[in-house]
């Protein structure tokens, strides 16, 4: 006869392991919080393109025909400048990266002061990650207040 042993309980993870799925955990958590969203407006532009920042990179969307969209992502180290061009109610903005990499189309028809507020917070991003600033622990509202004070001071 022959008798098969059950483990009553599963072996405990390793110390390696549990930092593994921790970074995982953050990864996720970075990858799916929204720090600031901007569209650019309806009527000026037929199809509206849309840039979204999260902890770790800028997604561009742009509207290019009816269900037809292009998607950029544009990871945060890999910019090193953010400009705006604006007049009385509008704006639009370039991306300039780094490496091999192309540079996305200007976004126009933002408005402006969304524009001006995802310059701010791009370019706080930007610094914080040159200056290895550990963002990791901050939450979505203090990361938009606080990166926008630091592109704030930075674009003076």
């Amino acid at each position: 006869m022959t008798t098969i042993n059950f483990p009553l309980r599963s072996p405990p993870h390793s110390l390696q392991k549990l930092e593994a799925l921790k970074k995982v955990d953050n990864l996720v958590k970075g990858s799916s919080e929204n720090i600031y969203q901007a569209s650019s407006v309806f009527p000026f532009d037929f199809f509206p393109d849309h840039i979204t920042v999260n902890r770790s990179r800028v997604d561009i969307i742009i509207g290019m025909f009816i269900a037809t969209k292009e998607m950029i992502s544009i990871l945060i180290e890999n910019i090193y400048e953010v400009d705006i061009d604006y007049s009385l109610f509008f704006a639009s903005i370039n991306f300039k990266v780094t490496g091999n990499l192309q540079n996305p189309p200007p976004i126009g028809f933002l408005k402006k002061d969304e524009a001006i507020k995802l310059r701010r917070i791009i370019s706080g991003l930007v610094l914080a990650l040159k200056e290895k600033i550990d963002i990791k622990e901050l939450t979505v509202q203090e990361l938009q207040i606080t990166m926008e004070q630091i592109g704030k001071v930075q674009h003076k």
